[in-house]
């Protein structure tokens, strides 16, 4: 059974970790300027993130290589506690369905719950050898995101929320 209890997590690892939300009773808290572009991969893994150039729309898995397709950005929503992840190379928006799991996509950034996600949990294991990690939650579906795959082309998707499953563990290369 899923634990549902958000929690305060502070890390403060190092210089090169960050998560894009510290998790709050009462949601995310945000700096007041939004994040750098960084990669974002499963946890323990060297796949990222990727907007497949081929596609726009389309959000895989692939082999982490720093291209723009791969960086992203926390943009907080200082109103809600929440957060948008926007595409570097086409500045569009990681967008969920509104209800149930299925595929996520890109699309223009909008004021819509189905852009708008939270940290749902996050964690700082011990021993820090793969860093930390958050589990990510969209606001309008209360669906994570996942893949079902770190292999090349695996394209990710919603699904119902498991803090202890891998590929719904991501971490933010700062």
């Amino acid at each position: 059974m899923r634990k549902l209890t958000k929690r305060a997590t502070l890390l403060a690892s190092s210089a090169v970790m960050a998560l894009p939300a510290v998790v709050v009773s009462g949601g995310a808290a945000h700096a007041d300027q939004p994040f750098p572009y960084v990669s974002v991969r499963i946890w323990g893994s060297t796949h990222c993130m990727d907007n497949a150039v081929q596609n726009a729309e389309t959000v895989q898995m692939w082999n982490c290589t720093g291209v723009p397709e791969q960086k992203w950005q926390d943009r907080p929503n200082q109103a809600t506690g929440t957060f948008a992840l926007v595409n570097q190379n086409t500045n569009y928006c990681l967008d969920a369905l509104a209800q149930g799991d299925g595929p996520v996509v890109m699309g223009p950034c909008t004021a819509s719950n189905t852009q708008q996600w939270i940290t749902l949990f996050a964690d700082n294991p011990s021993p820090f050898t793969n860093g930390a990690y958050a589990v990510i939650e969209n606001v309008a579906s209360s669906q994570c995101l996942n893949t079902s795959s770190v292999a090349n082309g695996t394209v990710l998707r919603t699904w119902p929320c498991d803090i202890t499953a891998h590929y719904q563990k991501w971490h933010f290369d700062f």
